[in-house]
């Protein structure tokens, strides 16, 4: 597991090849978009986008999920790894 916590780091992470890359209900939509666009250019795995509630999973998000509800968080990430 790798992970980014300013926008150069994440950047930077989404260029590594990974099974599944997870963004924080925190980052905002156009930088989940600038990050999801810079991990398709390595990798076709899914992508998590973590939500606020009642917002809305981003086209360019494989999965979105609640980040307030943890069971289903826990289940988003089964589903994506095929577990």
């Amino acid at each position: 597991m790798v992970s980014g916590i300013f926008e150069r780091q994440a950047h930077t992470v989404c260029q590594e090849d990974a099974d599944l890359l997870v963004l924080g209900h925190s980052v905002p939509k156009d930088e989940k978009r600038a990050l999801i666009r810079r991990f398709r250019d390595h990798s076709n795995a899914p992508v998590l986008s973590l939500l606020e509630p009642f917002d809305s999973k981003l086209p360019e998000a494989t999965f979105g999920v609640d980040a307030g509800k943890p069971e289903d968080v826990l289940r988003m990430v089964r589903q994506a790894l095929c577990i």
